[in-house]
């Protein structure tokens, strides 16, 4: 500051005190002084009216109004403006008094120098510039904060506001600090949301730990609802003391709201993406089975014929021995007779019935032809097996009997169980008509019951139940196999998951059998404990007037 021009406003009404004031100032090398003098107050607020002046340098004794009139009328030109009083011993209250008023300082004439008046018009000018630039700072400051989004506040040790930004002002309701001034938040938010807030702060203070980037939800004066991310900082002084705290609330409502609708669109994502994975199993499965019945159908056809002309020459050969048994008794009955009279004849015959034995021969070929029978006609249980799997001569719904449906799966699958070493227990009870897609539900159950026996190895043991309950009929299918893994239980009836290796299972079974039985109106569930097998539950509903079968 040394270094530039001070200008001083010199309101003297003695020209020879203000040449003597100027030529004590010229005299000063280490700052320079520019000085502007006039004799009255009129003339000094003409001149600050028209450029900026660091000091005034008033003159309390040849005053053309009264003292306190003079600074005032200065002051009220330019408030920042620091003003110097010079006075006499008799008017050395008066300045003192002036002080207290607003006046920067004063010099008594018996203590005046060049120095002194120097350093304290220095003084009043360095404190001027600071106050501007203090000034100029904090606008700056406060144009910033009150044009960021953000909602900055500070509060007192007692949670109190001392200051609020424009935005948070509005998020508040108020027009003007002062109306919030000094009120807490359980002044200005509902209750039950502003003792919360006052809480959390006063801990803040007590403990000093500040608390960084929370996400919460806030209510504003008018009720609104709004998400913030909140940061709240104790305020310290230079030794550490804690005079309070400073925080900031970012509205991120739009962003949440955001969150929000991306959520719900990928929910009705997932959910579009499951209908879709149903339709496909649905789709696959009508394939399947419009695929299976025309593979049946074409079984039975080809089957049938042989079938039939096979049966019928098995029941021809079967009549025609019994016939050839006959006659063989009644040749027996000659035998005395041709040992009489043939002799030769007769030991060639006992020789040939010793070597071919004849009654055990009969007896096998009647066994023979009696299994064959029996072997024709369990082909034929198998084929009309398939066709009630199928169910090729009907596709409306109907009341079943679902005994009859488990036990053709039963021996469509009983082959490959045996064949595994897998025994199968059936406890079918007595159970009302089901009204139900008969060809659905029976492959609803082979699906079950496959995966029991494919889920069990040598020795193991599938059971099938069936019961009958209060409007509903339960199938449950159980087994002594590896059972379900807890980490993929709440997956087993999603379309295409499998645990099986690739070709030995396309994942549609278990969701093809949830789809038919949902669809039926029905529910299936399982319980599983790895190592223990597991059981599946299928229940139906039924008719409260049902006829049990």
């Amino acid at each position: 500051m040394s270094e530039s021009v001070i200008r001083v406003l010199l309101i003297e009404g003695d020209a020879g005190q203000a040449k003597l004031v100027k030529e004590m100032l010229s005299s000063i090398a280490r700052c320079r002084f520019e000085v502007r003098d006039c004799a009255g107050i009129d003339g000094a607020v003409e001149l600050l009216k028209e450029r900026r002046w660091d000091v005034a340098l008033f003159d309390l004794r040849h005053s053309d109004v009264s003292p306190r009139t003079g600074v005032r009328r200065l002051r009220e030109v330019d408030r920042a403006m620091p003003v110097v009083l010079l006075c006499g011993s008799e008017t050395e209250a008066l300045a003192d008094a002036l002080v207290e008023e607003g006046a920067h300082d004063y010099l008594a004439e018996e203590v005046l120098g060049s120095r002194t008046l120097a350093r304290m018009l220095r003084h009043a000018a360095d404190r001027r510039r600071n106050e501007e630039e203090l000034r100029r700072e904090r606008d700056l400051l406060r144009t910033l904060i009150d044009n960021l989004p953000d909602h900055i506040y500070v509060k007192d040790v007692h949670s109190g506001f001392l200051l609020n930004n424009a935005a948070h002002l509005k998020f508040l309701g108020a027009s003007s600090q002062e109306q919030v001034l000094g009120k807490t938040d359980k002044d200005v938010f509902p209750p039950g949301v502003g003792d919360v807030f006052y809480a959390e702060e006063q801990e803040i203070i007590r403990t000093g730990e500040a608390l960084i980037s929370r996400e919460e939800r806030n209510v504003d004066a008018g009720g609104n609802e709004h998400w913030v991310t909140s940061t709240k900082v104790p305020w310290r002084d230079a030794s550490g003391r804690i005079l309070g705290l400073v925080g900031l609330s970012r509205d991120i409502t739009r962003r949440k709201n955001n969150e929000q609708k991306l959520r719900d669109q990928n929910t009705r994502l997932e959910e579009a993406l499951e209908k879709l994975k149903q339709a496909q199993s649905h789709l696959v499965q009508s394939e399947k089975l419009a695929g299976l019945g025309q593979m049946v159908a074409g079984i039975a056809h080809e089957m049938n014929n042989p079938l039939s002309f096979a049966g019928n020459n098995v029941a021809v050969a079967q009549r025609d021995l019994l016939a050839v048994c006959d006659l063989i008794r009644l040749y027996r009955q000659g035998d005395a007779t041709l040992r009489k009279h043939q002799p030769e004849l007769m030991d060639q015959i006992i020789r040939t019935d010793e070597r071919i034995d004849i009654d055990y021969t009969v007896s096998s070929l009647q066994e023979l032809m009696q299994r064959s029978r029996e072997g024709i006609d369990r082909i034929r249980q198998i084929v009309r097996d398939l066709c009630d799997f199928a169910r090729l001569d009907t596709s409306d719904l109907q009341d079943a009997d679902l005994n009859d449906g488990i036990r053709a799966m039963l021996n469509i699958v009983g082959g490959a169980a045996r064949n595994k070493g897998i025994d199968i227990e059936p406890s079918l009870e007595r159970i009302p008509l089901v009204p139900c897609y008969p060809a659905k539900i029976n492959q609803a159950v082979l699906n079950l019951l496959s995966n029991a026996i494919d889920a069990c190895s040598s020795g193991g043991k599938v059971t099938v139940r069936t019961a009958a309950g209060p409007r509903y009929v339960e199938i449950v299918v159980s087994d002594n196999g590896s059972g379900i893994d807890p980490t993929i239980q709440e997956r087993v009836f999603d379309p295409f998951f499998t645990t099986k290796p690739p070709g030995k299972g396309t994942g549609l079974g278990l969701s093809i059998s949830y789809g038919v039985v949902r669809a039926h109106g029905g529910d299936i569930s399982f319980a599983s404990t790895p190592g223990h097998g597991a059981t599946f539950t299928v229940k139906l509903p039924v008719p409260a007037n049902a006829l049990t079968h």
